[in-house]
């Protein structure tokens, strides 16, 4: 069984990660996820769709990073403390696009229930778990 790690990476790109996380540290801390992965550890990645990182580009690298090193569990989540009634559509758009990608490549996906009840009702239905 090893080790365990959930890690809230929430970007797909150094740019973003710097902006979100007030650090440029996306090549160290995804250098020492590589690791961890590498000696064993099993690494749940966690994703925190915000109006700053619900880009394509954003969804796709942070996916293309997980397939790439063998991540199997994401959980897709948004701001808990946002007004969930109002939630942006990027927003819902991305949670359903990063579940569709993720579990293309057969990850398995847990969408975290914080974008309220008439949001999750349809990412839901997008992703085939009505």
């Amino acid at each position: 069984e090893g080790s365990f790690l959930n890690v809230s990476l929430d970007s797909g790109t150094r740019e973003t990660y710097a902006r979100i996380k007030g650090l440029d540290a996306w090549n160290q801390v995804t250098e020492n996820i590589c690791r961890y992965k590498k000696e064993g550890g099993n690494i749940e990645a966690k994703y925190i769709i915000l109006p700053e990182n619900c880009s394509e580009r954003d969804i796709e690298g942070f996916v293309r990073f997980c397939q790439r090193i063998g991540i199997k569990n994401i959980n897709v989540s948004c701001n808990i403390n946002a007004d969930h009634a109002a939630l942006p559509e990027e927003i819902v758009n991305a949670a359903i696009n990063l579940t569709k990608l993720a579990e293309a490549y057969g990850a398995a996906v847990k969408v975290l229930p914080y974008f309220g009840d008439e949001n999750m009702k349809l990412i839901m239905k997008e992703i085939g778990r009505e």
